[in-house]
Protein backbone atom coordinates (compact mmCIF):
# COMPACT_ATOMS: atom_id res chain seq x y z
CA UNK A 1 0.00 0.00 0.00
CA UNK A 2 1.21 3.47 -0.72
CA UNK A 3 -0.21 5.04 2.41
CA UNK A 4 -1.13 4.08 5.94
CA UNK A 5 2.13 4.17 7.85
CA UNK A 6 5.87 4.04 7.56
CA UNK A 7 6.31 0.27 7.77
CA UNK A 8 5.75 -0.16 4.04
CA UNK A 9 7.50 2.59 2.03
CA UNK A 10 5.92 3.64 -1.24
CA UNK A 11 7.62 2.42 -4.39
CA UNK A 12 9.11 5.01 -6.68
CA UNK A 13 6.81 6.27 -9.41
CA UNK A 14 8.14 5.10 -12.80
CA UNK A 15 9.15 7.66 -15.36
CA UNK A 16 8.75 7.87 -19.12
CA UNK A 17 6.96 5.04 -20.89
CA UNK A 18 6.10 3.22 -17.66
CA UNK A 19 3.89 6.01 -16.41
CA UNK A 20 2.25 6.65 -19.77
CA UNK A 21 1.47 2.96 -20.25
CA UNK A 22 -0.12 2.72 -16.80
CA UNK A 23 -2.18 5.85 -17.43
CA UNK A 24 -3.34 4.61 -20.84
CA UNK A 25 -4.35 1.22 -19.42
CA UNK A 26 -6.11 2.84 -16.47
CA UNK A 27 -8.01 5.28 -18.68
CA UNK A 28 -9.14 2.45 -20.98
CA UNK A 29 -10.56 0.52 -18.01
CA UNK A 30 -12.27 3.62 -16.59
CA UNK A 31 -13.77 4.52 -19.97
CA UNK A 32 -15.21 1.05 -20.46
CA UNK A 33 -16.51 0.95 -16.88
CA UNK A 34 -18.17 4.35 -17.31
CA UNK A 35 -20.01 3.25 -20.46
CA UNK A 36 -23.26 1.47 -19.62
CA UNK A 37 -23.57 -1.95 -21.23
CA UNK A 38 -19.87 -2.78 -21.55
CA UNK A 39 -19.55 -6.61 -21.47
CA UNK A 40 -18.01 -8.08 -18.37
CA UNK A 41 -15.46 -9.86 -20.54
CA UNK A 42 -14.21 -6.50 -21.83
CA UNK A 43 -13.88 -5.08 -18.32
CA UNK A 44 -12.09 -8.22 -17.16
CA UNK A 45 -9.67 -7.95 -20.10
CA UNK A 46 -9.04 -4.26 -19.38
CA UNK A 47 -8.41 -5.01 -15.70
CA UNK A 48 -6.02 -7.84 -16.55
CA UNK A 49 -4.14 -5.55 -18.92
CA UNK A 50 -3.87 -2.82 -16.30
CA UNK A 51 -2.68 -5.32 -13.70
CA UNK A 52 0.02 -6.57 -16.06
CA UNK A 53 1.07 -3.02 -16.94
CA UNK A 54 1.34 -2.11 -13.26
CA UNK A 55 3.53 -5.16 -12.63
CA UNK A 56 5.84 -4.21 -15.48
CA UNK A 57 6.07 -0.66 -14.14
CA UNK A 58 7.11 -1.90 -10.71
CA UNK A 59 3.75 -0.99 -9.14
CA UNK A 60 2.42 -4.47 -8.48
CA UNK A 61 1.98 -3.68 -4.78
CA UNK A 62 0.31 -0.28 -5.24
CA UNK A 63 -3.20 0.70 -4.19
CA UNK A 64 -4.18 0.82 -7.86
CA UNK A 65 -3.01 -2.78 -8.36
CA UNK A 66 -5.16 -3.87 -5.41
CA UNK A 67 -8.21 -2.00 -6.71
CA UNK A 68 -7.70 -3.46 -10.18
CA UNK A 69 -7.49 -6.99 -8.81
CA UNK A 70 -10.65 -6.39 -6.79
CA UNK A 71 -12.50 -5.45 -9.98
CA UNK A 72 -11.47 -8.75 -11.55
CA UNK A 73 -12.45 -10.73 -8.46
CA UNK A 74 -15.84 -9.01 -8.19
CA UNK A 75 -16.65 -10.04 -11.76
CA UNK A 76 -15.89 -13.64 -10.81
CA UNK A 77 -17.74 -13.82 -7.47
CA UNK A 78 -20.86 -11.85 -8.46
CA UNK A 79 -20.24 -8.78 -6.28
CA UNK A 80 -19.34 -6.45 -9.16
CA UNK A 81 -20.61 -2.86 -8.89
CA UNK A 82 -20.00 -0.41 -11.72
CA UNK A 83 -20.05 2.63 -9.46
CA UNK A 84 -18.17 0.93 -6.65
CA UNK A 85 -15.42 -0.16 -9.03
CA UNK A 86 -15.08 3.33 -10.49
CA UNK A 87 -14.84 4.87 -7.03
CA UNK A 88 -12.23 2.36 -5.89
CA UNK A 89 -10.09 2.90 -8.99
CA UNK A 90 -10.40 6.68 -8.78
CA UNK A 91 -9.44 6.71 -5.10
CA UNK A 92 -6.44 4.44 -5.71
CA UNK A 93 -5.22 6.50 -8.67
CA UNK A 94 -5.54 9.63 -6.53
CA UNK A 95 -3.52 8.11 -3.68
CA UNK A 96 -0.87 6.77 -6.07
CA UNK A 97 -0.53 10.16 -7.78
CA UNK A 98 -1.23 8.80 -11.28
CA UNK A 99 -0.78 11.71 -13.67
CA UNK A 100 -3.20 12.15 -16.56
CA UNK A 101 -5.77 9.81 -15.05
CA UNK A 102 -9.41 10.23 -15.99
CA UNK A 103 -11.80 11.14 -13.18
CA UNK A 104 -14.81 8.79 -13.34
CA UNK A 105 -18.17 10.57 -13.52
CA UNK A 106 -20.77 8.88 -11.34
CA UNK A 107 -24.07 9.67 -9.70
CA UNK A 108 -24.99 13.16 -10.91
CA UNK A 109 -28.35 13.07 -9.13
CA UNK A 110 -26.93 12.83 -5.65
CA UNK A 111 -28.73 13.91 -2.48
CA UNK A 112 -25.59 14.16 -0.33
CA UNK A 113 -22.94 15.62 -2.61
CA UNK A 114 -24.96 18.03 -4.73
CA UNK A 115 -23.63 21.18 -6.37
CA UNK A 116 -24.14 23.21 -3.22
CA UNK A 117 -22.25 20.90 -0.92
CA UNK A 118 -19.42 22.45 1.07
CA UNK A 119 -17.68 19.10 1.40
CA UNK A 120 -14.37 19.12 -0.40
CA UNK A 121 -12.09 16.31 -1.50
CA UNK A 122 -8.88 16.34 0.46
CA UNK A 123 -5.47 14.97 -0.41
CA UNK A 124 -4.69 11.47 0.76
CA UNK A 125 -7.01 8.82 2.17
CA UNK A 126 -9.86 11.15 3.04
CA UNK A 127 -10.29 12.13 -0.60
CA UNK A 128 -11.03 8.50 -1.42
CA UNK A 129 -13.35 8.27 1.59
CA UNK A 130 -15.49 11.16 0.36
CA UNK A 131 -15.61 9.70 -3.14
CA UNK A 132 -16.76 6.31 -1.87
CA UNK A 133 -19.35 7.86 0.45
CA UNK A 134 -20.72 9.65 -2.61
CA UNK A 135 -21.01 6.35 -4.47
CA UNK A 136 -22.83 4.68 -1.58
CA UNK A 137 -25.24 7.61 -1.26
CA UNK A 138 -26.00 7.42 -4.99
CA UNK A 139 -26.63 3.69 -4.83
CA UNK A 140 -29.04 4.05 -1.93
CA UNK A 141 -30.82 7.00 -3.53
CA UNK A 142 -31.24 5.15 -6.83
CA UNK A 143 -32.44 1.88 -5.24
CA UNK A 144 -29.46 -0.39 -5.88
CA UNK A 145 -29.76 -4.04 -4.74
CA UNK A 146 -29.43 -4.55 -1.00
CA UNK A 147 -26.45 -6.87 -1.43
CA UNK A 148 -24.57 -4.20 -3.38
CA UNK A 149 -25.35 -1.52 -0.80
CA UNK A 150 -24.25 -3.80 2.03
CA UNK A 151 -20.97 -4.67 0.31
CA UNK A 152 -20.11 -1.03 -0.34
CA UNK A 153 -21.24 0.06 3.14
CA UNK A 154 -18.97 -2.56 4.70
CA UNK A 155 -16.06 -1.41 2.51
CA UNK A 156 -16.73 2.21 3.47
CA UNK A 157 -16.83 1.26 7.16
CA UNK A 158 -13.38 -0.30 6.90
CA UNK A 159 -11.94 2.62 4.96
CA UNK A 160 -13.41 5.18 7.36
CA UNK A 161 -12.10 3.31 10.39
CA UNK A 162 -8.62 3.20 8.82
CA UNK A 163 -8.84 6.94 8.12
CA UNK A 164 -9.84 7.68 11.71
CA UNK A 165 -13.36 8.88 10.81
CA UNK A 166 -15.35 7.03 13.46
CA UNK A 167 -18.60 8.83 12.64
CA UNK A 168 -18.56 7.75 9.00
CA UNK A 169 -17.50 4.24 10.01
CA UNK A 170 -20.44 3.99 12.40
CA UNK A 171 -22.92 5.31 9.83
CA UNK A 172 -21.70 2.81 7.24
CA UNK A 173 -21.82 -0.03 9.77
CA UNK A 174 -25.39 0.89 10.70
CA UNK A 175 -26.40 0.79 7.03
CA UNK A 176 -24.98 -2.72 6.61
CA UNK A 177 -26.55 -3.88 9.87
CA UNK A 178 -29.96 -2.47 8.93
CA UNK A 179 -29.96 -4.54 5.76
CA UNK A 180 -29.24 -7.65 7.82
CA UNK A 181 -31.96 -7.00 10.39
CA UNK A 182 -34.62 -5.76 7.94
CA UNK A 183 -34.81 -2.19 9.23
CA UNK A 184 -33.09 -0.58 6.24
CA UNK A 185 -34.50 2.72 5.00
CA UNK A 186 -32.82 4.41 2.06
CA UNK A 187 -33.93 7.89 3.10
CA UNK A 188 -32.82 7.48 6.72
CA UNK A 189 -29.52 5.92 5.68
CA UNK A 190 -28.73 8.72 3.21
CA UNK A 191 -29.54 11.31 5.86
CA UNK A 192 -27.32 9.61 8.46
CA UNK A 193 -24.44 9.26 6.00
CA UNK A 194 -24.77 12.90 4.99
CA UNK A 195 -24.54 14.04 8.59
CA UNK A 196 -21.58 11.80 9.33
CA UNK A 197 -19.57 12.92 6.31
CA UNK A 198 -20.29 16.61 6.90
CA UNK A 199 -19.02 16.21 10.47
CA UNK A 200 -15.91 14.26 9.41
CA UNK A 201 -12.50 15.75 10.25
CA UNK A 202 -11.38 18.33 7.72
CA UNK A 203 -14.76 19.07 6.16
CA UNK A 204 -16.20 22.56 6.34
Amino acid sequence: MLDGGGACPAPSTPSGGGTSNVTASYNRLVSDLSANGTPGSTIASDAANLGSTLDKAGLGNSDLATATNNVKESLSDGTFSQQGSLAALRGAAHRDGLQGALTPQVGSNNPVFDGGSKIHTQEGGHGSLVANAKILATEMFEGAPASQIKNNASALETEAANAGDSGVATAAQNIANSIDDGSYSAAASVSALKGAVQAAPGNV
